[in-house]
């Protein structure tokens, strides 16, 4: 088999960034990617739709308290990673540690 015509699960175009914001007790993460040219088999058969993710994690700390909320999604992009499987939505999870040292 030749190398170039395996093309499964592996983009032609995949490109990702990440930008990080730090002041004082608050912190925000803006990251995601673009991948373009994702084929679910070899030979560039069944090309699945290109697709953009945007997230953003918030988080504040303060006497060894932290609260995390993270955004995931926030387009709310619809989009394939497996043929036939779509994708979640937009979607949020937040969480509260503690830390003893």
């Amino acid at each position: 088999m030749e190398p170039d015509r395996l093309t499964a699960y592996n983009p032609e175009t995949q490109f990702k960034y990440r930008f990080d914001l730090h002041s004082g007790w608050f912190s925000a993460t803006l990251y995601g990617k673009y991948v373009e040219k994702l084929y679910v088999a070899n030979d560039w058969a069944v090309r699945l739709p290109d697709y953009h993710l945007l997230n953003l994690v918030l988080r504040g700390t303060y006497a060894g308290w932290s609260l995390d909320v993270q955004l995931s999604n926030i387009l709310d992009r619809r989009y394939l990673v497996f043929s036939g499987y779509a994708a979640p939505g937009f979607h949020f999870m937040t969480g509260i540690t503690y830390s003893l040292f």
